[in-house]
């Protein structure tokens, strides 16, 4: 019973999961790949110079903290798929994508920006978390929707 009790714990502290429910998800395709759960959702403490403020990343694989801290984090995780998102301010509002906040969907060497959709930050916990939803159009019929609750991630890179 105590270890049922403890990987129900883990799992439910583990920041993500394919259920449309879940505090972190991704639903939709983008040139025909779909992504299988997001496993850990952070907003990122260093962007890099001319970058937005705001940086979050869905993984569809797990990376802690430590990792998304190295340089050219995302050349060591093979095919794992990555949303990128960043808005130009810390504030808990809507931002169109395109014109105000960026939406790219990064796996290897494709690595399109959405044309189209709202980034929303519903709510901001100072060097703590993130929480908000997303929609965004990439090409043709490739759309992603979903929401996040980005942990704090204060040694965070772009990669």
């Amino acid at each position: 019973m105590r270890l049922a009790l403890a990987a129900v714990v883990v799992l439910g502290c583990s920041g993500g999961g394919t259920e449309p429910d879940g505090p972190n998800h991704v639903t939709g395709v983008v040139q025909g790949n779909r992504f299988n759960g997001v496993a850990a959702a952070y907003w990122i403490g260093k962007p890099s110079a001319g970058s937005p403020p705001v940086i979050v990343f869905l993984l569809e694989d797990y990376l802690d903290c430590a990792t998304i801290s190295q340089f050219n984090w995302d050349k060591t995780i093979g095919n794992s798929q990555v949303l990128e998102m960043s808005a130009p301010q810390l504030d808990a509002r809507t931002f169109t994508v395109r014109s105000e906040a960026t939406v790219a969907y990064l796996r290897g060497e494709y690595n399109p920006d959405a044309g189209s959709g709202q980034l929303t930050i519903s709510t901001v916990t100072p060097m703590v978390n993130l929480v908000g939803t997303f929609s965004a159009t990439f090409t043709g019929s490739d759309v992603l929707d979903g929401a996040f609750d980005a942990q704090y991630c204060a040694s965070g890179v772009e990669p």
